[in-house]
């Protein structure tokens, strides 16, 4: 398991895991995330429980990312509920919000 990326983010943040927590990485897909997802070679699926010591990356399965009508309330509130829950460690990727992301 990898506990550092390479990727260099939008943001210019390069950051490394907690071995005590878990790391969640919260981003838009295309700027960084879909770059993030290949180096750490994070699997398609639902499981968004605590990787004490790895990264928590949300990667929904596509045929199922697909058949949600509002993907913020169907997986993105619900994953940062348990993060927030658990006390994991979160990195947002974007130094700032682009107007049309609001």
């Amino acid at each position: 398991m990898s506990t550092q990326l390479e990727w260099t983010t939008t943001s210019g943040a390069k950051f490394i895991v907690n071995p005590d927590k878990t790391t969640t990485v919260l981003g838009r897909y295309h700027d960084d995330m879909k770059h993030i997802i290949k180096e750490s070679k994070n699997p398609k699926t639902l499981d968004d429980g605590g990787k004490v010591g790895g990264f928590n990356i949300l990667n929904i399965p596509d045929d199922i990312s697909k058949q949600s009508g509002d993907f913020w309330s169907d997986f993105n509130k619900p994953l940062l509920d348990k993060v927030i829950e658990r006390g994991a460690i979160s990195f947002w990727l974007q130094s700032q919000y682009k107007k049309n992301y609001l």
